[in-house]
């Protein structure tokens, strides 16, 4: 309903039958913020630009490998045959840098053809890690993968490529 509306209905409502209704009023709005008092960053997006606390930081990956239970690392990935999709499992990236600093991370998992799967952005921290060495843990839930064979993962650190890794999908046996 229309604020006019609901106002005439009230008006109407109350000399109706001789009671009173009592009185609603729409309260007055200020004026709209100008565009240099709102910020357009959102609370991630500040804390991103705000993970960048040196511009000389350098990266380092060390290690990347894929475990499907915690602790037991795998060379090849199950897929279902029947569904032609991944079952979940998770990537570990032993990342060093040269400074104690946040740094965003963006991880994609690419296809033979070269069009990415899925993809994963976070933050990585390097603050409490008395070695500037930390591990950076994604858990991939199921999705599609058209066939068996290599697939890739790029990863990259503050918009800088880190590198390449393979990764091996193969039918689950069994």
């Amino acid at each position: 309903m229309s604020p006019t509306f609901l106002m005439l209905l009230l008006t109407l409502a109350s000399t109706r039958g001789g009671r009173s209704v009592p009185k609603i009023e729409l309260p007055k709005f200020g004026d709209l913020p100008s565009s240099k008092e709102v910020s357009s960053n959102s609370a991630a997006e500040s804390e991103l630009l705000d993970s960048k606390t040196s511009v000389n930081a350098t990266y380092v990956i060390v290690s990347v490998q894929q475990e499907r239970v915690l602790g037991r690392p795998v060379s090849v990935l199950p897929m279902s045959e029947l569904t032609s999709k991944s079952e979940p499992f998770s990537s570990i990236i032993r990342l060093r840098a040269s400074q104690k600093n946040k740094a965003r991370i963006d991880v994609s998992l690419i296809d033979p053809r070269g069009s990415a799967l899925v993809t994963h952005s976070g933050l990585v921290s390097f603050k409490h890690s008395p070695s500037n060495e930390t591990d950076y843990v994604i858990r991939w839930e199921t999705f599609s993968i058209p066939e068996p064979g290599t697939y890739q993962m790029k990863i990259e650190l503050d918009g800088q490529e880190m590198g390449i890794w393979p990764l091996h999908f193969a039918v689950a046996r069994k």
